[in-house]
């Protein structure tokens, strides 16, 4: 069905020409033919799929042996001498059932990945003599994917039945639903209780929850409802109190020791490794839970047992390298890891359906391609079909919906956030993506091909005529043929690498692409081509010198012939050099749909346009603008004339201001907020601390004078505060209440700086001080022994390191020295 979808979507070069007159028609008399005739085979082939699915649905279908998550999730029960790194919500769960003060009926929620162990953990806790002395009645019901609410009600009155009475109630199968819940109220209603719902998936969306409430009563004897589940917005359809454990991967030493059990726990003891090998092992087991285990008990109890069974006594090291390098290929024929891949795929196959194709996609990513960016996703998803936009909501943001739903069911991880909570690189767990890979080849969903030469011919791209996506990020490729321009269905096209140069003129022909992302590329200018484009949305060519990114001339620009007002469809547009041509400054104001403008290059004179075209983006969330020098003022006082304030959510403001921007204190939702080598005489701090969002705030070469003080009850979002390059910065002010959630404070190259804030020691949620290019007198104060240490001594991480030339290292981290 997709591949019949495809073949109908877009237009190619036969349907696309307009029949504007009868010699157009006699022209294209025999490409009509071909559409005629391709068209019968679509639908040909639409009615035998139609045919096939119809005896698919009716024939008879062997019930699977892995249907439901219950059935899965007993092969991995540990044993109680088996359990480890649960110690602590073991504690916590125990408590929460036994003494906890609340008398009502209480929810306990404990969430996870598929495999973290959830169902251990409260078989382990549900079963502990502690707990079963005082529940005078409880069920353990297995609830997994597919279930009706009436199967649930049945299950519990067979269980509370036979517990009250030695037998279970006669003839349940037949009763109603509400006689299902009166014979549930007559037994529970006077006795404290404990129900586990295992694996429940959907609890919040059965039928009737009116029900399902009034079968387990709120009789204030401190009864229980506990539910494992690996949604972690699941309870609040009971309207119960909730308390919530969320099951966490275990820690390296954690995971070493059950991913040891197997390997030095069976009789006789070095059996399947020697024990003079045991330090090899470790180096070697920290390693797979590294690459592959990440801390996830199901992943590493299976790999253990696998490793276990398929051993080499002489060389087991070497032996299970092998295996591991290629387990991929075990998926199949091991009963573990198979188990542990159905258990996994579970949470992909229950996906609403416009997840499926989202989470399945990070199949298409190689293992060492991974994490992604978020931006990157969202863009590949859109250009895939995957999402559309729904209900006065643009793509992006629905995709922005998508990527937080498979976050918060725990199939994707959130490797790094952003300072506003935003993901900035995702993946899924690395044995789920082993399952995704599966799954892509399975689907003929996409196929890994060897690695590219460095150029590409036109007898290459023949054979990709269909590609809606063309990634090639560093990819060793030096030029691009002409021939691209087959690629009639081509959306998206990244070239981010430092060797190609030029785009080709036949970039134009390619006309449903939305995205063209050349960043850190030596391209500088585009084809006038580029304009016949009609459905562009990112248009992305800059890069930066990695070398030293404290000059102000790190950032390289495009230049940009006008016309850019054609791009109507535009949402990103960076960076655009506003020097070259000045009338792209007022054609700006037509892209209506624009949401990030970078502009560089900006002359004084430009300013006040540059203003008035950003006052009429309504939807522009970020902007970065950079004068031509240090020396050029930017004139962005116009903004105070827009007769609303802009939405904008971030702002780098990058040259000479005479004054700090008076509009800025008018932006509600703005989180961050960059000014560089603004040299006020003034405190720009004044401005700035009624802003209701900000989370980060950076200062560099922003600020002339020699004191900057942050008063009480200000800033009180903020999160991140960097300062850099203040050369004549000698003081630094916090009052109390001040910068109440601060949690990262940066200071660099602040020559004249001697010591951390005065006040810093009100700054208790701060985690991390970091000084780099500081003077060594601050830094000496903040050792052991220091006298600046006991101001400091709440902050968990501390460093100091020194630049040389305030420059990156080759291999583009800093050095800092943990103090």
């Amino acid at each position: 069905m997709r591949d019949l979808a495809y073949d109908m979507e877009i237009p190619t070069p036969e349907t696309a020409g307009k029949l504007s007159n009868s010699t157009h028609k006699i022209k294209h008399h025999k490409p009509l033919h071909k559409i005629s005739n391709r068209m019968k085979e679509i639908i040909e082939n639409f009615r035998m799929q139609m045919q096939n699915i119809s005896i698919n649905a009716v024939a008879p279908q062997p019930e699977s042996h892995f249907s439901s998550g219950s059935r899965m999730s007993t092969h991995f029960i540990a044993q109680d001498d088996e359990i480890v790194g649960f110690e602590k919500p073991m504690e916590e769960l125990t408590e929460w059932l036994t003494s906890h003060p609340d008398p009502s009926r209480t929810v306990i929620l404990v969430t996870g990945p598929a495999g973290s162990g959830k169902t251990t953990l409260v078989k382990s806790v549900y079963d502990s003599k502690k707990v079963n002395r005082i529940f005078q009645s409880r069920a353990w019901i297995d609830v997994g994917q597919s279930y009706r609410s009436s199967q649930i009600l049945q299950k519990m009155l067979k269980r509370l039945s036979k517990q009250w009475m030695g037998e279970a109630y006669q003839g349940i199968e037949d009763k109603e639903e509400g006689e299902l819940v009166e014979g549930l109220k007559e037994i529970l209603l006077h006795k404290r209780y404990v129900i586990v719902f295992n694996d429940a998936w959907n609890l919040d969306k059965w039928k009737d929850l009116r029900m399902i409430r009034e079968a387990l009563p709120d009789n204030n004897l401190h009864s229980r409802i506990l539910i494992t589940t690996r949604n972690k917005n699941m309870g609040s359809s009971l309207q119960s109190p909730t308390l919530h454990c969320h099951l966490q991967p275990l820690d390296d030493g954690k995971a070493l020791e059950l991913l040891s059990k197997k390997v030095f726990q069976q009789s006789p003891p070095g059996r399947c490794c020697p024990l003079n090998q045991r330090t090899e092992f470790y180096e070697f087991a920290k390693n797979c839970n590294k690459k592959l285990c990440r801390g996830l008990p199901l992943a590493i109890t299976a790999i253990d047992e696998f490793l276990s069974i398929n051993t080499v006594k002489e060389k087991p090291i070497e032996n299970w390298q092998k295996l591991l390098d290629g387990i991929s290929s075990y998926l199949q024929s091991d009963l573990m890891l198979r188990s542990m891949a159905l258990t996994l795929e579970l949470s992909y196959t229950h996906l609403p359906f416009q997840l499926i194709y989202c989470f399945l996609y990070f199949g298409v990513f190689p293992p060492d391609h991974l994490p992604v960016r978020r931006t990157q996703l969202i863009r590949l998803w859109i250009a895939q079909g995957f999402v559309q936009p729904k209900n006065n909501r643009t793509s992006e943001e629905v995709a922005d919906d998508y990527l937080t739903n498979l976050i918060s069911i725990d199939l994707v991880q959130a490797v790094e956030r952003d300072v506003d909570g935003r993901p900035k690189m995702c993946r899924p767990h690395p044995v789920m993506h082993l399952v995704l890979l599966q799954k892509c080849k399975e689907e003929n969903f996409s196929l890994v091909l060897p690695q590219l030469n460095s150029n590409i011919d036109g007898q290459d791209m023949d054979k990709f005529k269909s590609l809606r996506v063309l990634d090639l990020e560093d990819a060793p490729i030096e030029k691009f043929p002409e021939e691209i321009e087959i690629l009639h269905r081509l959306r998206y096209r990244s070239l981010r690498n430092k060797t190609v140069s030029e785009v080709p003129k036949a970039v134009g022909k390619l006309l449903n692409l939305e995205t063209l992302d050349l960043k850190h590329k030596k391209v500088s200018r585009l084809p006038v081509e580029i304009f016949k484009l009609q459905r562009r949305r990112h248009l992305l060519v800059y890069s930066y010198k990695m070398q030293n990114l404290l000059d102000f001339d790190c950032v390289e620009g495009l230049e940009v012939l006008p016309g850019i007002n054609d791009f109507s469809a535009l949402k990103k547009l960076s960076f655009v050099k506003a020097s070259k041509n000045t009338k792209i400054i007022t054609e700006l104001r037509s892209l209506t749909q624009l949401r990030k403008l970078g502009t560089i290059d900006l002359k004084s004179e430009n300013g006040k346009d540059l203003c008035h075209s950003n006052g009429q983006l309504p939807k522009l969330r970020s902007l970065d603008v950079k004068s031509t020098d240090e020396d050029e003022i930017l004139d962005l006082q116009d903004f105070a004339t827009t007769t609303r304030p802009l939405p904008l959510q971030r702002l780098y403001l990058k040259g000479r201001l005479q004054e700090s921007p008076n509009w800025i204190s008018l932006l509600e939702s703005l989180v961050k907020l960059r000014l560089k080598w603004s040299k006020l005489s003034g405190s720009p701090l004044g401005a700035l601390e009624a802003l209701p969002e900000l989370l980060e705030l950076q200062l560099m070469d922003a600020y002339i004078g020699q004191k900057l003080c942050f008063q009480t009850g200000k800033f009180q979002k903020l999160k991140v505060l960097e300062f850099l390059q203040l050369d004549n910065l000698n003081e630094i002010e916090v009052q109390v209440g001040a910068m109440p959630s601060l949690e990262k404070m940066n200071m660099r190259s602040c020559k004249n700086l001697k010591c951390v804030p005065v006040g810093i020691i009100y700054l208790k949620q701060l985690k991390e001080l970091i000084l780099e290019g500081m003077p060594e007198e601050i830094v000496t104060k903040l050792r052991d022994g220091g006298e600046d240490r006991p101001l400091v001594e709440h902050i968990s991480f501390i460093s100091g390191g020194k630049i040389v030339n305030y420059r990156l290292k080759s291999d583009g981290n800093w050095d800092p020295e943990n103090l």
